[in-house]
C-alpha cells in the first residue's frame, strides 16, 4: 500500500510510505473520518501451503490455508502510514465437505462514519464492524444467498439504507442497517439481468447525491441499468442502455455526468445525466484508455 503526495497541479509527488498489509491482494482502502486511520480489505487467494519438518525424528506436515482480513492503519499528519494498528483475521471453513475461502472485496463507512461494512465474496456474507480507540470491533455478519458473491455497496445519504450488488448474481439487494449493532435487514432483492448467467456479473454501483437514482453496471451483457429509489430502499428499473464498450468494470458519478470504465474494450465513456436521472446515450463521449477499472476525480480546493 502506497501513500503518495499530490502536487498542486494534480501530478504525483514523493512516495510518503510503503506498507505491507497482513494478507495479499489488498482490494479497497477507506480513509476513516478524523484523518488518523485508514481501513483496508484484503481479498487474498484460495490456496494452501504444505510445510514439512522433522519432529522427534519423524517427518511431519502441516497445511496452512490462505486467510482474508480487514486492517486498520495509523496515519501520520502528512498522510503517510505509521503502522498497523489492528486487524480482523478470517479463516477458511469446510462447508458441506468443501473448503470455502473468505475474499473481502470492499470496506466502507456509513455516512455518519460510525459503522463500517465489508463484502465477503468468498463466503457470501456482509460483515459489519466499528472502530473504537484505534481497534476494530466486530459487530455482526449477514449471510447472503449461496454463491451470490456480494461485491460492492453504496449507502443512502439520508437514511439508514445500504445497496449491495453481487458478482455471481445479476441483482441488487437493499438493506436497512442499525449503526449501533451492525444488524442488516433485507428490504428488497431486485434482479436486473439474466439470472441464468452467473459469472462475471454485476460490477459497480453509483448513487446520486439525493439518493433517488442508482446506477448499476452489468459485465456479461455490457449494460448500465438506471434504477429509481428513495430513502425506503425500494428500487424500480427506469432505463437500460449499452455501456458502449465491453466489460463495464467501474462507474463514477460526478455532478451531471456518469463515467463508465469499459475494461476489455479499453475505453471510458462519459454519459450526460438528464434531469430525470436517466443517461443521454446520444451525447455520450468515449475516450481510449488501457484496461480502465475504477476512477475518481480530484478537485483542487
Amino acid at each position: 500500500m502506497f501513500a503518495v503526495r499530490l502536487n498542486e497541479d494534480g501530478s504525483f509527488g514523493d512516495v510518503l510510505s510503503y506498507t505491507e498489509t497482513t494478507n495479499p491482494k489488498t482490494s479497497y482502502l477507506w480513509p476513516v473520518r478524523g484523518g488518523k486511520y485508514l481501513a483496508a480489505s484484503n481479498h487474498s487467494s484460495s490456496k494452501a501451503v504444505r510445510h514439512a519438518y522433522i519432529r522427534n525424528g519423524k517427518p511431519v506436515t502441516e497445511i496452512y490455508y490462505d486467510q482474508s482480513s480487514l486492517n486498520l492503519f495509523s496515519l501520520n499528519e502528512d498522510g503517510s502510514v505509521s503502522g498497523l494498528a489492528d486487524a480482523l483475521i478470517f479463516d477458511s471453513e469446510v462447508i458441506s465437505g468443501k473448503r470455502i475461502f473468505p475474499h473481502f472485496h470492499n470496506v466502507m463507512a456509513d455516512p455518519s462514519g460510525e459503522m463500517f461494512l465489508a463484502c465477503d465474496k468468498g463466503m457470501d456474507r456482509i460483515v459489519t464492524f466499528r472502530i473504537t480507540g484505534g481497534k476494530l470491533e466486530f459487530l455482526q455478519e449477514t449471510k447472503t444467498e449461496e454463491n451470490t458473491a456480494p461485491r460492492y455497496t453504496v449507502f443512502h445519504p439520508q437514511t439508514n439504507v445500504v445497496f449491495e450488488n453481487n458478482e455471481n448474481w445479476p441483482g441488487i439487494c437493499s438493506y436497512a442497517y442499525d449503526r449501533k449493532t451492525g444488524e442488516l435487514k433485507l428490504i428488497q432483492k431486485l434482479a436486473v439481468g439474466d439470472e441464468s448467467y452467473r459469472r462475471p456479473n454485476a460490477s459497480d454501483l453509483a448513487l446520486n447525491a439525493s439518493g433517488t437514482r442508482l446506477y448499476a453496471g452489468l459485465r456479461y451483457s455490457n449494460e448500465i441499468v438506471v434504477l429509481k429509489t428513495d430513502g425506503s430502499g425500494y428500487m424500480e428499473e427506469m432505463q437500460r442502455i449499452s455501456c458502449q464498450g465491453e466489460n463495464p468494470r467501474g462507474l463514477y458519478l460526478s455532478d451531471h455526468f456518469l463515467f463508465c470504465m469499459n475494461n476489455v474494450s479499453g475505453n471510458i465513456v462519459c454519459f450526460p445525466v438528464n434531469e430525470d436521472g436517466t443517461l443521454n446515450e446520444e451525447k455520450a463521449v468515449s475516450s481510449e484508455a488501457h484496461l480502465p477499472g475504477n476512477m475518481s476525480i480530484w478537485r483542487k480546493r
